[in-house]
């Protein structure tokens, strides 16, 4: 639906009165509601349109960096071979290579290099990496025992993914046990007092999102509709309320009451403050919700790895120059590797790579968190 053919909800009162303080919540509250749905309309747009570009643009150069670089690797392992370096630069340069093999198998699948892992490390690359698998997983359990949570003797530490999974589970069965011991545990008469508040609320809650439903039920449900184009229509508007009452969204609810003329702005000026309170806790919770998920879809879920609209979205209107900017970056990181891959046959250059990778594994060895 059009921006300007949707309706905004927000309470409308005669003129020279002065809305309750309720009332300016509800209208504050939904004006939220409304920008952060379309805020996130926007985001999920605009991201459709980076991932576009990123196929279209980046998705090959990538792919032509990538086949760069194992050809400058095919390219050291001959050098190795040639018998050009002394014994120790060799050396040095088995352990570049292997860096530089492991994450191109690990991250992106290219098992076909293993054979070239395998020469230079001296052991196949999966016993390798269920060895750096068992030192991670052994390296968490000790942090974990550091923090303090204890671990089930069966968790598996080896594999991230797996370990990730135990521990949830684990704080699962803590919280389920926390929770089975509080509800065993005798309460005092404010407890139980408040505790049931707090189940007469959310009864409330649901009565109210339901009543608003059941009215725009009885108004748009199509089977007693005789005129087929009438019941065409309500059918596809019974598919917005019945989506919206499944989301628990209040907002779409009452907008739709607007849009379809069940209400007008007037009758809004007429509900009770009790209602109120309940529409303006829904419409709070609502804001909580949208704003978590605007976070997860603009700043991605994992706090180490940046998103796509980080990269490239921030912000929207810049998206072309972004993805400009990234080929470009891309297209001089590729000249570079071309130029590379030639000069790599030389001894004197490969040196001087060894050298600088020496020099980055003793300040790794130094400080190890430093990037």
């Amino acid at each position: 639906m059009d921006r300007e053919n949707q309706h905004i909800i927000a309470i409308q009162t005669k003129e020279g009165k002065q809305l309750s303080k309720l009332q300016k919540q509800f209208n504050n509250y939904s004006q939220k509601v409304d920008k952060l749905k379309q805020a996130l309309t926007n985001t999920q747009t605009v991201l459709e349109k980076a991932q576009q570009k990123v196929n279209d643009f980046l998705v090959p150069l990538e792919k032509q960096k990538i086949e760069l670089k194992i050809q400058s690797l095919w390219t050291l392992d001959k050098v190795h071979d040639s018998g050009v370096l002394k014994k120790r630069d060799n050396e040095t340069l088995a352990e570049f290579i292997v860096t530089q093999v492991y994450p191109l198998i690990a991250d992106l699948g290219y098992e076909d290099l293993k054979p070239l892992f395998e020469k230079y490390e001296g052991q196949s690359f999966d016993e390798y990496n269920q060895q750096a698998n068992e030192e991670t997983g052994g390296m968490m359990k000790e942090m974990f025992a550091n923090m303090g949570i204890d671990m089930d003797e069966d968790a598996d530490f080896s594999d991230v993914n797996t370990f990730k999974e135990a521990y949830e589970r684990k704080i699962e069965q803590e919280a389920a046990t926390e929770e089975e011991r509080k509800a065993n545990k005798k309460k005092t008469a404010k407890q139980i007092a408040k505790e049931e508040k707090i189940r007469q609320e959310a009864q409330n809650i649901t009565k109210t999102v339901r009543s608003v439903y059941m009215q725009l039920v009885k108004e748009f449900h199509p089977d007693r509709e005789p005129d087929a184009l009438e019941k065409e229509r309500k059918t596809l508007i019974m598919q917005r309320i019945t989506q919206a009452y499944e989301n628990d969204d209040l907002f779409e609810l009452l907008r739709l009451q607007l849009e379809y003329k069940q209400k007008d702005h007037g009758d809004f000026e007429l509900l009770p403050d009790e209602q109120l309170k309940y529409y303006n806790k829904l419409l709070k919770e609502q804001i909580d919700e949208l704003e978590a998920e605007l976070y997860s879809l603009q700043m991605g879920d994992n706090p180490f790895v940046p998103s796509l609209y980080s990269q490239l979205c921030m912000p929207p209107e810049r998206l072309d120059a972004n993805v400009k900017r990234e080929v470009n970056v891309l297209k001089k990181y590729i000249k570079q590797l071309k130029e590379e891959v030639q000069i790599l046959r030389d001894p004197v250059y490969v040196r001087e790579l060894l050298k600088a990778f020496k020099q980055e594994q003793k300040r790794m060895a130094r400080n190890p968190f430093s990037f």
